[in-house]
C-alpha cells in the first residue's frame, strides 16, 4: 500500500513555485561611453549625408531649403550625368588614381622588402626618411613641389634653364602642373604611409617558408610571386583599398 493511501496520513499540498525575480540590469560606465560614442558618430555622419542626399534633390538654385514645401527636382541629376564632361573628370580620376597607387606600391614594396629581408646598411636611417614626410601636411607638400617645380618661375626649371641655355621668359622643361607630374607627386605623398603597412605585414610574416623555398633552389621572382605574394595578399588589398580612396578624395595636390 503506498503512503498516500495509507490510512490516517494527510499529504500536504505542494506549495507554488516562487515567482522569478528579473535580474536588473545594472547601467555601467562602458554602457554609457559606447551609447555616447554611438549617438555623436550618428549625428556626425547621419547629418551630413542627409544633408547631402536633400540638397541632391532639391533645386538649390536659391539654396538649401531645410523648411517645406520643398522644391523638390532631378535636375540636378541630369546635369551632372549628361554633361559630357563629368566623364572626362572621372576618366581623368581613375588614371591619377591608378597611377599614383602604382608609383606608391611599387617604392614601398621594394624598401620594405630591402629593410624587412635584407641586410641593407644604416636600415634605420632609410626607415626614418621614407617616413619622416608623413608629418608634411599636404597641403604644405603641394604648395613645396608647385614652388619648386613651377613651369614659370619653379627652381627647378630656372635651374634647368640656366644648364641648356633656354630662354628667361620660355617655360621650362618640368611642368608640375600636368597629369604625369601630378601622379608622380601624390604617389610620392602615399608612399610613407603605404610603406608603414607593407612594412609591418611583412614584419609580421614567418621568413622561415621564403628561407625554404630559397633552399629549395627557387629564385628571388619565383618566391615573391609563389610564396611572399600569396601569403600577403589580404593584407596587400586591404592596404591597396585603403590607399585608393585616400587618393580619390585627396584635393590637396590637384587643388
Amino acid at each position: 500500500m503506498s503512503a498516500s493511501t495509507a490510512p490516517g496520513l494527510v499529504v500536504a499540498p505542494t506549495p507554488p513555485p516562487a515567482p522569478r525575480r528579473r535580474r536588473r540590469r545594472r547601467v555601467t560606465g562602458r554602457a554609457v561611453l559606447s551609447i555616447a560614442t554611438i549617438v555623436v558618430l550618428l549625428y556626425l555622419v547621419l547629418g551630413p549625408l542627409i544633408m547631402l542626399v536633400v540638397a541632391a534633390f532639391e533645386d538649390t538654385s536659391g539654396g538649401v531649403i531645410i523648411r517645406p514645401p520643398f522644391p523638390w527636382t532631378g535636375a540636378n541629376f541630369s546635369h551632372v550625368f549628361a554633361n559630357s564632361r563629368t566623364y572626362t573628370v572621372l576618366w581623368s580620376t581613375v588614371i591619377f588614381s591608378a597611377g599614383a597607387l602604382l608609383f606608391a606600391f611599387a617604392v614601398s614594396l621594394v624598401f620594405a622588402w630591402l629593410i624587412e629581408r635584407t641586410d641593407l646598411p644604416m636600415r634605420t636611417t632609410v626607415y626614418v626618411l621614407i617616413v619622416a614626410p608623413q608629418g608634411i601636411p599636404a597641403l604644405v607638400s603641394a604648395i613645396a613641389w608647385s614652388l619648386l617645380l613651377n613651369p614659370t618661375n619653379g627652381f627647378m626649371n630656372l635651374v634647368l634653364r640656366s644648364v641648356f641655355g633656354m630662354s628667361s621668359t620660355a617655360r621650362g622643361p618640368i611642368n608640375v602642373y600636368s597629369l604625369p607630374w601630378m601622379i608622380l607627386v601624390q604617389g610620392m605623398a602615399l608612399v610613407p604611409l603605404t610603406f608603414l603597412l607593407v612594412t609591418a605585414s611583412l614584419r609580421g610574416m614567418n621568413s622561415s617558408l621564403e628561407d625554404a623555398a630559397r633552399t629549395s633552389g627557387a629564385s628571388f621572382g619565383t618566391i615573391v610571386r609563389r610564396v611572399t605574394l600569396p601569403l600577403r595578399r589580404p593584407a596587400i588589398i586591404g592596404v591597396l583599398i585603403y590607399e585608393f580612396v585616400t587618393v580619390v578624395e585627396a584635393v590637396d595636390i590637384p587643388l
